[in-house]
C-alpha cells in the first residue's frame, strides 16, 4: 500500500449531547483555519459559543484537539446532516472520522480528477498543435499565392510595356486608336 498522504487534512467528528447544543471536533489548533470555521458556521445560521482545546475522549474512542460548542442560531442543535453539508461546502480537505481507508479513497479521487484534468489539458494542447501546423501551411501557402501573383503581375506589366513600345513606334504617324484601347483594357482588368 502507498504511503497516505495526510498533510493539510482535518478530520472533524460531531456530539450532539442533548437538544439544545452540539460539539465539533476538529483534529487542528491551528487558530486561523479554526477562526475560519466559525466565520463559516456564522454564514451559515450556526452560532458557535466557545471553542476550546479538548481533553475528552469523544465517543468514537478518539482524541481531538479542540472543540466548538455550537447550536443552530433558531435555538437547538444542529442534526449531522446539517453540519455535514456546511462543512463539505466550505472545507474540502476536512474528512468526517477520517481513517486511512476515508483518505485513500479521497486521494485516488482527488488523483483520478487530476489525471482527467492533465489528459485533457493534453488533448487541448494537441489540438492547438494541430491550428498551429494548420497555420503555418496556410501562411505558407499564402506567402506563395502572394509570390506568384507579384511574378505573373510583373510579368503582365512588363508584357504591356513591350506591346505598348510596339504600339508607339507602329503609329509614329500620329494614330492613337490603338494605344487607347490597351490603356482602356488594361483598366477594366
Amino acid at each position: 500500500m502507498e504511503k497516505l498522504i495526510t498533510e493539510n487534512i482535518v478530520e472533524w467528528f460531531y456530539e450532539c449531547r442533548g437538544s439544545q447544543y452540539g460539539y465539533l471536533l476538529l483534529n487542528s489548533e491551528d487558530s486561523n483555519l479554526i477562526q475560519l470555521v466559525k466565520d463559516k458556521l456564522i454564514t451559515s445560521g450556526v452560532i458557535c459559543f466557545k471553542h476550546n482545546r479538548s481533553f475528552k475522549l469523544a465517543s468514537n474512542d478518539r482524541q481531538y484537539k479542540v472543540y466548538l460548542t455550537i447550536a443552530k442560531e433558531l435555538g437547538g442543535s444542529l442534526n449531522f446532516g446539517e453540519l455535514k453539508r456546511i462543512i463539505k461546502d466550505n472545507f474540502p480537505n476536512f474528512h468526517f472520522d477520517a481513517d486511512p481507508t476515508e483518505i485513500r479513497r479521497y486521494f485516488n479521487y482527488m488523483q483520478e480528477s487530476i489525471a482527467l484534468k492533465e489528459e485533457k489539458i493534453k488533448e487541448l494542447n494537441e489540438g492547438l498543435s494541430e491550428q498551429d501546423e494548420e497555420l503555418k501551411n496556410l501562411n505558407k501557402e499564402l506567402s506563395i499565392l502572394t509570390h506568384n501573383y507579384k511574378k505573373q503581375h510583373k510579368k503582365l506589366e512588363t508584357e504591356y510595356n513591350k506591346a505598348l513600345r510596339k504600339i508607339k513606334e507602329k503609329n509614329s504617324n500620329g494614330s492613337w486608336d490603338e494605344i487607347i484601347r490597351l490603356v482602356l483594357l488594361n483598366k477594366i482588368y
